[in-house]
């Protein structure tokens, strides 16, 4: 508890205003202005933090006990007469409390505390403005921090274990909460969705059967190979879902936007409206899918066009066509191919003709990015393939092409870019890459952290609640 007072203060006998009066004695008496203005204001925070304290505990004790009467009648119908008086410790922003109370209840039944209601009290000892500060804490950064910074800046002492249960409970009404909030009104003409997988280091229990079995039989070595790295991770599914308007463009303006940003990160800026981020390690693929339809669905598709960003995996692009593509039938609804995922293939195939860094590769990019871009990807994989058999290519720099090819062949059907970009249409995002990034990698990719499977979903739906920008309208809902 704060204090900063150096004084024996019996807390019964001394009101808040009298404690009140004793600090600003003490800010004005001679030993103070002998202080650098440093200490006194870190003496005066603690101070503070104490008259608060004392204010709030006032504050309950005059609200009384909750005391209805002889008995009360429970919402089943059944009446509770015996009575017993409890007392609740409350850790809050400003310190320790006490709430005395009346308890209602009757033999082997739980008692039922009226003024608990009254006051909105947690379940637990850490009232709900402490809880959502933890649970602040922990999206932004280390669990072991979180302790350390709320003691620092408020009167409040929440263990690491305390902590990893509030974040549990934090996040139980994340669902519920989207579920219930309707769509938002935008007048972007577009809604774009968006989904991909991102894999996060998990302990033992928390992985998926196969590869637990991988993982036990993997080979006692010093070094191991990519592959078994794998083994050690839970693909979580992340999801986007967000609003913009339509941009009609030209292949150059594409080619030169990307002239400015080699990365493809200009043409990633979109100005997205009503974005609602999210991720999952416990559900599955399919779920995820079924509540980016559902998300979809509530911002008006009928009178908007829906389009899905993939990355090419086919285990996304085979969920987009038997959920989404149904889902949205009689509305308008595209799948597009991810540039950047295409222009990847093109440099990798690039540099099997020419150097790294060479002007000579960067034109053959921009060649063939070209081709693509005005509706000839089926001609771009030919003319590449023809290319390789001309140049006599060793055997892994021809597969290195091949790879390319077959990747604009399968993908040809979601490359139509002349039509796309004359739409108005999106044909790249980093925002589900962003996702991936922002909210997976930077939180879960700590060195040396292990996750278990519901620590990781808790933390994952409030960063997700919190990257939406959701967070003080989920807490009003939550508590």
């Amino acid at each position: 508890m704060l204090k900063a007072l150096n004084l024996k203060i019996e807390e019964t006998e001394e009101t808040s205003y009298n404690f009140f009066e004793r600090i600003q004695e003490k800010m004005m008496d001679k030993e103070s202005q002998k202080k650098t203005i440093g200490s006194i204001e870190e003496e005066l925070f603690k101070d503070i933090m104490e008259l608060g304290r004392r204010m709030l505990q006032e504050h309950v004790d005059k609200r009384g006990d909750g005391d209805v009467g002889k008995l009360i009648e429970r919402e089943d119908g059944k009446k509770l007469p015996h009575k017993r008086r409890g007392e609740k410790q409350l850790e809050t922003l400003f310190g320790r409390i006490k709430v005395e109370r009346i308890g209602y209840g009757y033999p082997e039944e739980q008692s039922i505390f009226p003024q608990d209601k009254e006051m909105g009290l947690p379940e637990n000892m850490y009232s709900y403005p402490i809880q959502k500060r933890v649970c602040r804490e922990a999206v932004l950064g280390s669990y072991d921090e979180i302790d350390k910074t709320l003691s620092e800046y408020t009167g409040a002492h929440v263990p690491k274990r305390q902590c990893m249960g509030i974040i549990k409970q934090g996040a139980e009404y994340v669902d519920e909460f989207y579920k219930q909030r309707g769509g938002r009104e935008t007048e972007a003409e577009l809604i774009v969705l968006s989904g991909d997988g991102k894999g996060i280091v998990m302990r033992p229990e928390g992985l998926r059967e196969k590869t637990r079995e991988r993982e036990v039989s993997q080979k006692m070595s010093k070094r191991v190979s990519k592959g078994e790295k794998r083994n050690k991770k839970r693909e979580a599914m992340a999801a986007a879902v967000y609003n913009i308007k339509t941009q009609v463009r030209s292949v150059d303006d594409i080619i030169e936007e990307l002239d400015r940003d080699k990365t493809g990160k200009e043409e990633n800026k979109v100005c997205s409206e009503e974005k609602r981020v999210w991720a999952s390690i416990k559900k599955e693929k399919d779920e995820v899918f079924e509540e980016i339809l559902e998300e979809g669905l509530k911002r008006n598709p009928t009178e908007k066009k829906v389009v899905f960003l993939s990355d090419g995996a086919k285990s996304v692009q085979k969920r987009a066509e038997e959920i989404l593509r149904p889902g949205f039938e009689g509305k308008s609804f595209v799948i597009i191919l991810d540039l950047i995922h295409v222009i990847e293939y093109l440099w990798k195939a690039a540099y099997v003709f020419y150097e790294e860094g060479s002007s000579e590769a960067e034109l053959w990019v921009k060649q063939y990015l070209r081709m693509i871009l005005e509706g000839n990807a089926k001609k771009a994989a030919a003319e590449m393939k023809r290319l390789a058999i001309e140049k006599n290519l060793s055997k892994s720099k021809q597969m290195i092409v091949d790879k390319a090819a077959g990747y604009i062949l399968n993908n040809q059907e979601y490359m139509r870019y002349d039509e796309y970009l004359a739409s108005g249409y999106p044909i790249a995002t980093g925002v589900i890459e962003g996702v991936c990034g922002h909210l997976i990698k930077d939180r879960f990719e700590i060195s040396g952290a292990r996750w278990g499977l519901d620590g990781a979903e808790s933390l994952l739906k409030l960063r997700a609640v919190y990257q939406s920008g959701d967070w003080d309208e989920y807490w009003k809902f939550h508590t």
